[in-house]
Formats: structure tokens, C-alpha cells, sequence
């Protein structure tokens, strides 16, 4: 099982002091080495202004000044030690290369402000980093419902992963993380790990009305459920006869058919269980700028209102920055 000893933690955005809180009490729960990361926009990309007493620069320097004093104090206050980095670029860009720089293993941030239908739960600042960022990324969210509490729940998706090695990396990153998290986390008490299923064009068929189709139809259906049925508990039998015999008596995973399309049976489960974390992975190709994650995952993510992690694929490489 892979271990997170390396937390970056974007320390802007709304609600980040929340996030960062829990954070340094997770990574000193983990013993991980934590740092705090703010990004100031760079004076170049701003419109210049003429004027003999203040020059872009020196308010950028100011910034980047007064920004990192400011992350010094918060790392003071915690008690622990923390290290902090002030940067200067674009949102994304100078975060996704200290990842890369520095082997982070884990991104924890605070939603980006939002615009627009697209972004309504996660900017596209926040899409940027899922797709892009060679570590595993956590989206830390507040629910939304401020009456709800906490379930201690983690829903982990899952995908068929039958002779295709790029989806049973993804697949193995995927319970690596919630493996973990449940080992250390006290707060997490039960993973579900879910697989949505369906036959094609099932619908379609079944509006048909005959019922040569019909029956024919309910055949392949109950056998395609069996086999998922089977595949998924393979799965998941397997991962933990991989793990340490400390690691495996912790991990104790239920495991839950949903029929349907994932974009929309996934989103459901998750209310309906009053998830407070949902875990998938991107489909995003590693050296491809500005890939999509894939549109069922990106989907699936702009549909719920809970904290996501989005793990890569093992060996998963940042495209190239300009």
C-alpha cells in the first residue's frame, strides 16, 4: 500500500483556514510532512500604471512579502513544524510544478471561487489541478447542508478493469487511498466501494415491448450483474490479500452494485448514503495538455456537494508546462 508522507496544502480560496486546519491535524496524524502554498498573480500579466512612487513590481513583492508572513503565522500557531511557499504565476501552473518538483504525494485545497453553471461546485481552477497534477488531488468541501453531519462515510468508484492495465492502475490507486485513509483516520468509519453497471442499450430495448427481447434481455442482464458482482469482490479480495496483516484487519470495505449510469446512479448513492467523501479516478493521459479528466468523472464531480479525491493512475506524469 502506498503511503502519503508529502501534503501541499493550497492555502487560498474560500473556506481555506477550515481546510487547513484539518489538514495539519491529518498529516500529523499521518506523520506527513506538510506545507502550506499561496500563489500571487504575476505584476507582468497586469496592466502597467505610471507613477514614480509605486511600480508593479514592488507591489508584487509586497504581495508575495505580506502573503508569506502571513502562512508563517498560521504555521506558528499550529504548534508543528510546517513549511511554507509563497509563489508567483497563474492559479495552477506554479502549484502543479512544485508537485512535480518536489514529489508531493497529496493536494488538499478549499474550492476555487466559482463562475458560472460550469463551476457552480467546482471553479475551473479546481478542474485544472484534476487534470494536470501528477498527485493525488483532494477538493475539501463543506457540506453544503450545515444541519448534516458528519457520516464518517468514503464512497470509492471504482471502474471494470478486465485486461485494461491503465484502468486496474487507477483502480489500484484508488483503494491505496481509501486504505490509508482508514487506517489513519479514525473519523472515517465505513468505505463503500461501488461499481455502476449496465447493459447496453437496455432502455431502449425494454421500450421495445416485446417480449422475445424482453426475456432474452433479462437474461443477459442477471448474468451481467453476477459478473459484476463477481469482478468486484475479486477486486476488492485482492487488494487486501496484497496488504500487510496490520493494513488488511483495518480494511474491511462494503461492497455495492449500482445499476445505472454512472453520472447519475454515483451522485445518488453518494446523497443517499450522506457521503462526506467521494474517491474516483481521472481519465486523464499523461503528457497531454489540457486533457479532459473524462467526461463521466468530470461529470460525476460537478454533481456532488461532498469532499472528492481524484487519484491518478500509478506512473501518471504532469503534461508538459509551458
Amino acid at each position: 500500500m502506498r503511503h502519503l508522507k508529502k501534503f501541499l496544502v493550497d492555502a487560498d480560496g474560500d473556506n481555506a483556514t477550515n481546510v487547513i486546519q484539518a489538514a495539519i491535524a491529518t498529516a500529523k496524524r499521518m506523520g506527513a510532512e506538510l506545507t502550506l502554498v499561496s500563489v500571487v498573480p504575476p505584476a507582468e500579466t497586469q496592466v502597467r500604471i505610471s507613477s514614480k512612487l509605486i511600480g508593479l513590481d514592488q507591489v508584487q513583492k509586497m504581495m508575495v512579502e505580506q502573503r508569506q508572513s502571513q502562512l508563517e503565522t498560521l504555521a506558528a500557531q499550529s504548534g508543528e513544524n510546517i513549511n511554507t511557499r509563497v509563489l508567483v504565476g497563474d492559479p495552477t501552473t506554479p502549484i502543479i510544478q512544485l508537485v512535480c518538483d518536489e514529489d508531493y504525494d497529496l493536494l488538499i485545497k478549499a474550492p476555487a471561487p466559482c463562475h458560472g453553471l460550469r463551476e457552480q461546485l467546482f471553479g475551473g481552477a479546481d478542474m485544472r489541478l484534476i487534470r494536470a497534477c501528477p498527485c493525488t488531488v483532494c477538493i475539501a468541501r463543506p457540506k453544503l447542508d450545515s444541519n448534516s453531519e458528519s457520516s464518517g462515510k468514503i464512497v470509492a468508484a471504482v471502474e471494470y478493469d478486465y485486461g485494461n492495465e491503465y484502468k486496474a492502475n487507477l483502480n489500484q490507486s484508488i483503494l491505496d487511498g481509501v486504505a490509508f485513509a482508514a487506517t489513519f483516520d479514525p473519523s472515517i468509519t465505513e468505505v463503500d466501494i461501488v461499481y455502476a453497471w449496465s447493459v447496453y442499450g437496455e432502455s431502449f430495448l425494454r421500450s421495445e415491448r416485446r417480449p422475445d427481447l424482453i426475456e432474452e434481455l433479462d437474461r443477459i442482464t442477471e448474468a451481467e450483474e453476477a459478473r459484476s458482482r463477481e469482478w468486484l469482490a475479486a477486486l476488492v479480495n485482492r487488494f487486501r490479500d496484497g496488504l500487510d496483516d496490520h493494513y488488511a484487519d483495518r480494511f474491511k470495505p462494503n461492497t455495492k452494485l449500482l445499476h445505472g449510469d454512472p453520472v447519475q446512479v454515483i451522485p445518488e448513492y453518494v446523497q443517499q448514503v450522506n457521503a462526506d467523501l467521494l474517491t474516483l479516478g481521472t481519465r486523464s493521459r499523461s503528457g497531454v495538455t489540457g486533457m479532459l479528466v473524462g467526461n463521466t468523472a468530470e461529470a460525476i464531480l460537478t454533481r456532488v456537494s461532498c469532499s472528492v479525491v481524484v487519484q491518478k493512475p500509478i506512473g501518471f506524469q504532469a503534461p508538459k508546462l509551458s
